[in-house]
């Protein structure tokens, strides 16, 4: 390297070189550090999938607590984060929402041992969708907002990242709207809806239409409700979302019953419960969602006097809403059954209905204090959780800062190095220069010189070491040139200086430049020495130092040795 870049005379050139020199080392080592990344997530990636492959096979919790099993046998903690994943969803689907959230707690905790970023997010907004279906909304809240920020926090644009930041968004929406903060809830829902389309999910951007629509709804804004609930009903046709089908004919009937449009709400709402039947009387379709049409078609039978017809929808209603034992459709289904026996006149039966419907209403309040006790309890766990996660946050923090410390000391020390090397080559060359100088103008001062004669000789003596650095034979018709002398008049000059015609002056200066070589360059050889002070031909050379040194260019390399 070091003879490479002596050998550069270009300033140019030179300083490419050193660029090169400095940069080539850091881009090294960050296409190492970016190689080791990526084989990381690759492996993650491969190991996931695998991992996946197992768990779709899980058809129930059983199968997957055995499945937990087998990777705690081998110790595989990213299939033991993945199966925690599907089991808390599962147990959701079971309203079992404390265990599923216990599910999510220990996935999350296993993600972040693997390293599994995206991993993590998921689990928090598991979590954060369980609290919501619980009706604890600070802490559902808490737990998108933590999967929000710590995606933002890391720099990944895959599909399933960005789905993630939907998903936050999505369930931070549903929070503010059930809170009632309308303007925070279409802020989230629309970004949420920018997102899924960028993703090109029919399903996402059908939810999200529905939401904003159900904003609108709220804000009495009926036709901007209806367009809204149209693009959602295109986007769930789009996705074939059965559910979605029907929540959104769902949505089109209570436009319609509002506006008193009997008709058009029954039709409505009876192709809502339609599409959700069959699932339900087979027991497994979604009882939960099919309530709300099913109450909705007895409500407006019974405010348009079709007794015989809500009587079907009355009972259905009551029993469903037993089977699934939810408080909130007991109160609403007891009600039904209110007001149908108080539009048939039967008032002790209207009134027996009314106190069940008030009993279960009650006991829902009764839940929702529960609820808020358990939000206090929970709170000291958010806290620890907040604090786990400001943990984690500085670990990648840390984790960063040490990459970048070390690219740029990598980057100083590379740096250092160069400048040693390049301070090293130009102080030599320039104790070579003032060595060459020193010895000209001491022989010219001992001939008692004039101050125009010793300036003549300084410029013969710099053009020829520029030529012999260039490895270029010295010319004389080109030294005259450069002196700006004709051959005849620059030759007439120096021998009246020096006494000396020009090729023996000239000879001397190659002489003087082999000894500096053999001085401070003991591995060049003999040939390598004369070739580099203009000489061909080793035996005119060595003929050539013998006549002016009195000794021959081995005798002289081995004296210095």
């Amino acid at each position: 390297m070091f003879c490479n870049f002596a050998s550069i005379q270009n300033p140019a050139k030179r300083a490419t070189f050193v660029l090169l020199m400095l940069f080539v080392p850091i881009f090294i080592l960050n296409l190492f550090v970016s190689c080791s990344k990526r084989e990381t997530r690759q492996h993650i990636e491969a190991i996931g999938r695998e991992a996946d492959s197992l768990i779709r096979q899980c058809a129930d919790t059983v199968a997957l607590y055995g499945l937990i099993g087998q990777f705690e046998e081998q110790d595989n903690i990213l299939g033991k984060g993945r199966a925690y994943q599907r089991l808390g969803v599962m147990l959701r689907e079971d309203s079992r929402f404390p265990d599923a959230i216990e599910a999510h707690r220990r996935g999350f905790d296993f993600a972040e041992q693997a390293a599994d970023t995206l991993g993590m997010v998921q689990h928090l907004n598991n979590i954060g969708t369980n609290f919501r279906r619980m009706g604890i909304l600070d802490e559902a809240a808490t737990y998108h907002y933590r999967a929000l920020t710590f995606q933002e926090a890391h720099i990944d644009t895959s599909f399933t990242a960005r789905k993630n930041r939907v998903v936050s968004l999505n369930g931070i929406g549903n929070v503010q709207l059930t809170l009632g903060n309308m303007e925070a809830a279409d802020s989230a829902f629309r970004i949420a809806l920018r997102g899924e389309h960028d993703l090109g999910s029919a399903l996402g951007q059908a939810i999200n239409y529905a939401n904003i629509g159900a904003i609108f709804e709220d804000h009495g804004m009926i036709d901007s409700a209806r367009v809204y609930y149209k693009l959602s009903l295109d986007y769930n046709r789009e996705a074939g979302s059965i559910l979605g089908i029907s929540l959104c004919h769902t949505h089109f009937g209570r436009l319609y019953e509002n506006e008193q449009q009997w008709g058009k709400a029954l039709d409505e709402y009876m192709q809502a419960a339609t599409l959700m039947a069959d699932g339900v009387q087979g027991g497994g379709g979604d009882e939960w969602h099919w309530l709300e049409s099913c109450i909705a078609l007895g409500r407006v039978y019974i405010k348009t006097g079709n007794l015989a017809a809500a009587r079907t929808y009355v009972e259905k209603a009551v029993s469903v809403a037993r089977k699934i034992n939810s408080f909130e459709y007991l109160s609403l289904a007891y009600n039904l059954r209110y007001l149908f026996f108080e539009k048939q006149g039967d008032s002790k039966q209207a009134l027996a209905n009314y106190v069940e419907s008030r009993r279960y209403a009650d006991s829902l309040a009764i839940e929702k204090n529960a609820n808020h006790m358990q939000n206090v309890r929970v709170r000291y766990e958010r806290e620890t959780r907040q604090k786990e996660l400001e943990f984690l946050q500085n670990k990648f923090d840390n984790e960063h800062r040490m990459h970048v410390f070390a690219l740029i000391t990598g980057s100083i020390i590379v740096l250092l190095l160069l400048g040693i090397i390049v301070a090293l080559w130009l102080m030599n060359r320039a104790r070579e220069s003032a060595n060459r100088m020193k010895q000209e103008l001491e022989a010219s001062k001992e001939k008692g010189l004039s101050a125009s004669d010793q300036e003549f000789l300084r410029k013969v003596v710099d053009f020829a070491h520029q030529s012999l650095s260039k490895n270029t034979d010295i010319e004389i018709s080109e030294c005259a040139a450069y002196m700006c002398l004709s051959p005849r008049q620059f030759s007439r000059k120096l021998t009246a200086i020096t006494g000396s015609n020009p090729t023996t002056y000239i000879n001397r200066i190659k002489i003087s430049r082999a000894k500096q070589l053999l001085d401070t360059h003991p591995e060049m050889t003999i040939t390598e020495i004369s070739l580099k002070c203009g000489y061909e031909d080793n035996s005119y050379f060595a003929r050539i130092f013998k006549q002016i040194e009195g000794i021959t260019p081995t005798q002289y390399k081995n004296r210095v040795k």
